[in-house]
């Protein structure tokens, strides 16, 4: 089989080195879906219900974040520097 541009995706994302990818599925991403399906578990797929869910869960991952946090746009913004690094 050929290719597709999710495969392509995962593949980078593998060089760089990711292990976890947050989010939510939806139509337009259902290819990268596919893609994680034939990567064979190489990067885990973290499903949330919202993508300021998806970040806050990163947060708490990577020790940026606690359950006395406060839910608010400015977190994410406050802590990407963080993750960045």
């Amino acid at each position: 089989m050929s290719k597709t541009v999710g495969d392509f995706l995962v593949h980078r994302l593998q060089q760089w080195g990711v292990r976890h990818l947050f989010g939510y599925p939806g139509d337009g991403i259902n290819g990268v879906f596919g893609a994680l399906n034939r990567a064979d578990g190489k990067i885990r797929f973290i499903q949330a219900r919202h993508e300021e869910m998806a970040w806050r869960r990163l947060c708490f991952m990577l020790g940026l974040a606690s359950p006395e946090t406060p839910v608010t746009a400015g977190v994410p913004a406050i802590r990407v520097e963080a993750v960045v690094r």
